[in-house]
C-alpha cells in the first residue's frame, strides 16, 4: 500500500516519469509483496524475533474495529500519542503503522476510495500485530523524544537516530504520513499532544 500510494501521488505529477518501463517496474514491485509475510516481531531475549505468520492468536493484542479512513486516523493517532514512548521493536513500528494508515487516505484522495476500504482489515491487523510487540525499555533502553523543529533546516544536520534504524528515509516518510493523518483530528489539544509525542519517532 505504501508503495502503491506513493507512486499514485508522484506519477501524475511528474508525467515525464511515468513511462511503460518505470511504471511495468512499480507493478512487478508491488506484485512481489505478493503472498509476503507481515513482517517480524522481536518479542524479548527469551522468545527472539517472531516471523508475524507464526504470532499466535494468543500473543495478539485486540484493536477496536474501524469500517472507515477517519476512524482508522483517529485510532493510530491515538496509538501514538499513547504508545510512542515504549520500547516495542518489531513489524516497522509507529513509522509503518502511520505510513500504512497515511497511503489508504491517499489512495482514497486519489480516487481508489474502494480500494482503500479493501485495505482496513490488513491495517487492523498490523495494529494487532504492533499491540502485541512486548514494551522492552530494560531490555532495550528507553525512548527519548526530541523537541526539534524538522520544518527548519538545522534538524536535517543530524544523520544519525539516537535510537531507530533506518531513520533516514523512515522520518522522511513518516514526516509526511503523520502530517497526511493529522488532517484528520479536529481537536486542536489532541493535535497538539500528537506532536509532541511524534517527537519519539525523530530523535
Amino acid at each position: 500500500m505504501i508503495f502503491a500510494s506513493i507512486a499514485i501521488r508522484a506519477l501524475p505529477g511528474h508525467r515525464n516519469f511515468a513511462t511503460p518501463k518505470l511504471v511495468s517496474g512499480i507493478e512487478k514491485l508491488i506484485v512481489s509483496f505478493n503472498d509476503q509475510h507481515p513482517g517480524r516481531g522481536y518479542f524479548g531475549k527469551q522468545r527472539g524475533w517472531l516471523n508475524g505468520s507464526n504470532v499466535s492468536s494468543e500473543d495478539l493484542v485486540e484493536a477496536p474495529h474501524y469500517e472507515s479512513l477517519d476512524e482508522m486516523a483517529e485510532l493510530v493517532i491515538d496509538e501514538l500519542i499513547a504508545s510512542a514512548s515504549e520500547h516495542r521493536q518489531g513489524f516497522g513500528g509507529l513509522f509503518h503503522l502511520i505510513n500504512h494508515a497515511a497511503a489508504l487516505t491517499e489512495l482514497k484522495i486519489h480516487g481508489y476510495s474502494d480500494l482503500a476500504i479493501k485495505g482496513l482489515p490488513a491495517h487492523q491487523h498490523h495494529l494487532r500485530l504492533y499491540r502485541s510487540l512486548p514494551i522492552l525499555d530494560d531490555e532495550l533502553g528507553k525512548l527519548e523524544s526530541t523537541s526539534e523543529d524538522p520544518f527548519k533546516a538545522d534538524y536535517w544536520q543530524r544523520t544519525e537516530s539516537k535510537q531507530w534504524g533506518a531513520w533516514l528515509t523512515h522520518r522522511i516518510k513518516t514526516l509526511y504520513g503523520f502530517h497526511t493523518l493529522l488532517r484528520y483530528i479536529e481537536d486542536e489539544e489532541k493535535r497538539a499532544k500528537a506532536v509532541k509525542r511524534f517527537g519519539y519517532l525523530l530523535a
